[in-house]
């Protein structure tokens, strides 16, 4: 029995709908070439007011914020970044994202994210912080302005 390109297809579609991770793909320019059903759980959106958009016309990054995916069909890779943003209704989604561009040839046809939500855990420790009366310290207290620390820090949080 020989598989065709129809069949891998809907095999693919299965299996990328099947895992537990969100997975957000944009072709070179930005717009939304896939998006799985556990992306469209997490960020609570459908799927049909992602796909075939640009990135800026869905969703808003806080102030010094920017997309993985748009920094990602810039040419970097990221891993374990934690990333904050809102959907189009406003609602705060929290992930850690691995982003990496997608290269065919050697030439950049778009980006892929594998985001895992956290939105609750950050609201669970947040609201344990506040009933214990704060911590005493937190991330943003460490001080240290190189990369490395930065980057320990982040994936600390």
């Amino acid at each position: 029995m020989t598989t065709g390109r129809d069949d891998l297809c809907s095999l693919y579609e299965l299996i990328l709908d099947e895992v537990n991770e969100g997975i957000h793909v944009v072709d070179a320019a930005g717009r939304t070439v896939l998006y799985n059903k556990k992306m469209v759980e997490l960020e609570a959106m459908r799927e049909e007011d992602v796909l075939n958009k640009h990135l800026s016309e869905v969703f808003q990054f806080g102030v010094g914020q920017e997309s993985t995916l748009l920094q990602a069909i810039q040419g970097k890779k990221t891993t374990a970044m934690k990333q904050t943003y809102y959907n189009d209704k406003g609602k705060q989604i929290t992930t850690i994202n691995k982003t990496m561009p997608i290269l065919v040839d050697g030439r950049l046809v778009g980006a892929v994210e594998i985001a895992n939500d956290v939105t609750g855990v950050e609201r669970l420790i947040a609201d344990n912080l506040q009933r214990l009366g704060g911590a005493r310290f937190t991330f943003e207290s460490i001080i240290g302005a190189g990369s490395v620390i930065k980057e320990i820090a982040e994936k600390a949080k």
